[in-house]
């Protein structure tokens, strides 16, 4: 009995000193040898691919955002140009009154003053009334000495009315704007903001808030309310001229530091607004083009 246990042990020590194995052992190393090299090509080709994957999906994803940035880089581009041509108007509409009035022509019902340039909804286009010229008749008026009533139809809108609700309060403080009243544009922005802090035009009128406190050179206030007004709306077409303005700002108060590099992140992130040919201008100025 001894004998046998001690020639089974030696066996096994011989198999394990010699590397000899029995062939049910062979195919099992076969086995585990060929899953290993089969889990190695897996793991080879499939972190090439998952790689090929993450740089593709980085590389999307930069797309879009560069799409995204250019596309409001050219709504903004729209909105100026659409103030420019808005101006343009104006001047043409309180010239041809003008001409009318000295040739003593009568204005064209609906001409200019019962035009009222309507914001889009989604728009921050700015409303946009023309001023009729001291001395002409509005168009729609009854001649002068007349005492005829003009006829109106009840639960019906009118044409020249302003339009009711938070766009007649807007309208209000953008004709102030446009007069250039700041004061009074300035208070009529605050209460806009107090009645209708959530609308279409709210974000305008936190732009124009803040305009107004600029051009009242009352400074601190501006800066705050350009921040303010980027740190609510960062992808508001606005932004770039809040920029350009807030650095106007520092300018004033003697902050060359902020104002530089207030003009330097217009060029780089809004490189086809407006705002950044004028930062580019004044970098020039500051040495720094």
């Amino acid at each position: 009995m001894r004998v046998g246990v001690w020639g089974s042990a030696l066996t096994l020590a011989c198999l394990l000193l010699t590397g000899c194995v029995t062939p049910q052992q062979e195919e099992v190393n076969n086995a585990v040898h060929a899953t290993y090299k089969i889990a190695r090509n897996l793991e080879r080709d499939l972190g090439d691919t998952v790689e090929q994957l993450n740089t593709t999906t980085a590389e999307l994803i930069a797309r879009v955002d560069q799409t995204d940035q250019q596309t409001r880089q050219l709504q903004a581009v729209a909105e100026e140009n659409q103030v420019k041509m808005d101006a343009l108007q104006k001047k043409l509409d309180e010239l041809a009154r003008v001409l009318y009035d000295q040739y003593g022509l009568t204005v064209p019902s609906g001409y200019g003053s019962s035009r009222v340039n309507v914001t889009v909804p989604g728009s921050d286009a700015d409303l946009v009334e023309t001023t009729p010229t001291p001395g002409t008749t509005p168009a729609g008026a009854p001649p002068a000495g007349s005492t005829t009533t003009p006829p109106t139809t009840v639960g019906q809108p009118t044409t020249s009315g302003p339009l009711p609700g938070p766009v007649t309060d807007y309208y209000a403080a953008n004709k102030a704007f446009v007069a250039e009243d700041y004061q009074k544009a300035l208070e009529l922005f605050e209460n806009y903001l107090r009645l209708y802090p959530n609308t279409e035009y709210t974000p305008s009128a936190e732009y124009y808030r803040a305009h107004c406190l600029y051009l009242l050179e009352r400074l601190e206030e501006a800066i705050d309310g350009f921040k303010r007004f980027r740190e609510r709306h960062p992808s508001n077409s606005k932004v770039p001229v809040a920029m350009f303005n807030q650095a106007g700002a520092h300018k004033m108060l003697g902050q060359n530091e902020q104002a530089i590099d207030l003009w330097k992140q217009i060029v780089q992130h809004y490189p086809m607004s407006g705002a950044a040919e004028r930062a580019k201008k004044r970098l020039e100025d500051e040495g720094q083009g």
